[in-house]
């Protein structure tokens, strides 16, 4: 990431319940009389990554949707519409890179939350200390949620290969044998007719061939399947440790802080 200061796009309801609602791109308000188009890209992105049911992340103060690129943070200020609901604001972002530093990342969630308490301030809506804690909480928490699914997701793409190919490896040489044993009778075809008197040389040479055929399609099959785990051993080594480290993080007893 080029720089932690994030972009987003915020949407919220006006508490009457009649003006056209509030949406900002950054710190530029879009008006419904100038911006038509832009303001409804948004809402479009918005309800795009909270349908689209690929994360979640929840608590009383605030929600998070999320998808590997997007996120949308619904924060709860503290005053209510004119049927006294619920006004939530919407903000919609891109995540940071995957290759960003943990100091970087840990800044972009702190400037997420500062941008989304700025918003809040600049309408008149009012998020309280433990709202934004508990953004920068739910946003660290669906980026780990999202590195973790992208590693299942690399590590399940490496295991699909892995099994193409020693499927190849296995299955490949084994049909081209078979074509050729079976059809070494037909390729000796010739020689049994220049030659009936003499059936017993020209059988031999038959099973001699069909033997070597398989013997051959062994070899080149066990030659194959060493090469393919020689070659996958370290990916396979891999996907292993992770699950196995997984298994066990899920067994660990969890301490909260009173």
């Amino acid at each position: 990431m080029k720089s932690c200061k994030p972009l987003l796009w915020h949407s919220a309801q006006h508490l009457d319940n009649l003006s056209p609602d509030i949406i900002y791109q950054g710190e530029q308000r879009l008006e419904l009389s100038e911006h038509k188009k832009e303001r409804q890209e948004i809402v479009n992105k918005i309800d795009e990554v909270i349908s689209c049911n690929e994360g979640v992340c929840k608590s009383p103060q605030a929600t998070i949707y999320y998808t590997f690129s997007n996120f949308v943070v619904k924060s709860i200020p503290e005053e209510r519409d004119g049927y006294g609901r619920l006004a939530p604001i919407l903000s919609y972002g891109n995540f940071p890179d995957e290759k960003t530093s943990l100091d970087t990342e840990s800044t972009w969630v702190q400037e997420v939350s500062n941008e989304i308490m700025k918003f809040s301030r600049s309408i008149q809506l009012t998020l309280s200390k433990d709202a934004q804690e508990m953004i920068e909480k739910l946003l660290r928490e669906a980026i780990e949620n999202m590195r973790q699914k992208k590693i299942q997701k690399d590590l399940w793409k490496e295991l699909q290969a892995f099994l193409l190919t020693f499927g190849i490896a296995i299955v490949a040489p084994i049909i081209l044998g078979g074509i050729i044993h079976e059809q070494i009778p037909q390729i000796l075809q010739p020689l049994t007719q220049q030659n009936l008197g003499q059936q017993t040389p020209i059988t031999n040479l038959q099973s001699i061939l069909q033997t070597l055929v398989l013997w051959l399609m062994g070899f080149v099959t066990v030659n194959n399947v060493i090469l393919v785990l020689s070659l996958k051993m370290p990916s396979l080594l891999m996907i292993h440790r992770y699950f196995k480290m997984r298994k066990i993080m899920a067994y660990e007893p969890k301490v909260y802080k009173r």
